[in-house]
């Protein structure tokens, strides 16, 4: 299998990872109602309390759940500043 460098990406932490894959993990987000445990790590990342507390309250276990991006929820809550998520 031939990989062209030209479509690959490096991001710090990651091994490279495709474009095309980062442009389709980029375009899912969580709707108002979303309570499915793959999204946690993006209601974490972006700071939504309530959206957290309505997938966890859905599904425990969730927290435990790694995103689309393969982080887990503490994780984005801490990377992207989001403090009070890593308290409760």
């Amino acid at each position: 299998m031939s990989v062209d460098h030209a479509d690959l990406l490096w991001l710090p932490g990651l091994s490279l990872i495709s474009i095309a894959l980062m442009q389709t993990l980029w375009s899912v987000q969580p709707t108002a109602n979303d309570s499915r445990a793959l999204m946690l790590t993006a209601f974490a990342a972006s700071g939504d309390e309530n959206g957290v507390r309505r997938v966890i309250e859905a599904d425990p276990g969730s927290v435990n759940e790694l995103g689309l991006d393969g982080t887990s929820p503490l994780c984005a809550a801490a990377m992207w500043g989001h403090v009070t998520l890593t308290r409760e």
